[in-house]
């Protein structure tokens, strides 16, 4: 009878620790969750006002004000070209509408467009904060100042012909 004393005390020695082992690690299970909790508090930074984006909508119009397509779009903050702000591009072509969306956090930015038929950029101001932007980026009329002034000499030469064909009209 000892011997089964004894062998049953000494199953209970090695049995108990082993459930109160047990028991420990079902607190630390229980505390994981508190842990995923912290982690889930993680992502609400990410999507919270710390990590926030916003949708920032580029509309990009030709000189006559019309939607232009396939203008190449960046978006610039101080410290230059944001990178990432077209998915995981720097920059993106507008589409058949004249837009592009790009994803930006809170701030001041400056958006660049530049398009073949153009030869310089056109640029605009933007600042968002806490919601989703429009912009619309214009391009001017530089390259065709030229143009105009020789269009307007054609036209006074145009005018002097016509002039000199009324003066000869009325003398007769």
């Amino acid at each position: 009878m000892r011997r089964r004393k004894f062998i049953a005390l000494t199953g209970l020695a090695t049995t108990t620790p082993l459930l109160a082992g047990c028991t420990d690690d079902e607190e630390e299970e229980e505390e994981d969750p508190e842990d995923n909790g912290d982690e889930d508090n993680g992502e609400d930074d990410e999507n919270g006002e710390d990590g926030e984006t916003y949708s920032l909508t580029v509309t990009v119009e030709d000189d006559a004000g019309e939607p232009l397509e396939g203008a190449t779009v960046s978006v610039e903050d101080d410290e230059g070209i944001l990178g990432g702000a077209f998915g995981e591009e720097d920059e993106a072509d507008t589409d058949a509408d004249g837009e592009a969306e790009a994803e930006v956090e809170d701030g001041e930015y400056t958006v660049v467009a530049e398009h073949d038929d153009y030869d310089e950029d056109a640029e605009e101001d933007v600042e968002v904060d806490g919601a989703d932007e429009e912009v619309t980026v214009s391009f001017a009329d530089a390259g065709d100042e030229d143009d105009d002034l020789e269009d307007d000499e054609d036209d006074d030469l145009e005018d002097d012909e016509d002039d000199g064909l009324d003066d000869d009209e009325d003398g007769e």
